[in-house]
């Protein structure tokens, strides 16, 4: 029988193939319908995942979310338009409606 492997007791992390997770910031469009400032109006926010386009949508999930999940005023989650997904932690400073 092959021994089982325990991260306790053998004190560290078993190697695999696959790539830790990354770190990625979507920055999404409001929907035209959900702002005064169409155009303008952005979620940026961060996602840890394998994957760019998973990012994408685990942001849009959160965007729908802070704006009220079902009750809220987005309609649904893929009126966001996804304008950049870029890798890393970004912290947006200024956008487009401090102008």
């Amino acid at each position: 029988m092959p021994k089982k492997w325990n991260a306790t007791k053998d004190g560290q992390v078993p190697k695999t193939n696959k790539p830790a997770p990354k770190v990625w910031t979507a920055i999404l469009l409001y929907p035209d319908y959900a702002t005064d400032d169409f155009g303008a109006d952005i979620y940026v926010e961060c996602a840890t995942c394998d994957d760019p386009m998973i990012a994408a949508y685990i942001v849009r999930g959160k965007a729908f979310d802070a704006n009220g999940g079902v009750d809220g005023i987005i309609n649904d989650p893929e009126d966001f338009r996804i304008i950049a997904v870029m890798a890393g932690e970004i912290t947006l400073e200024l956008d487009a409606t401090h102008f």
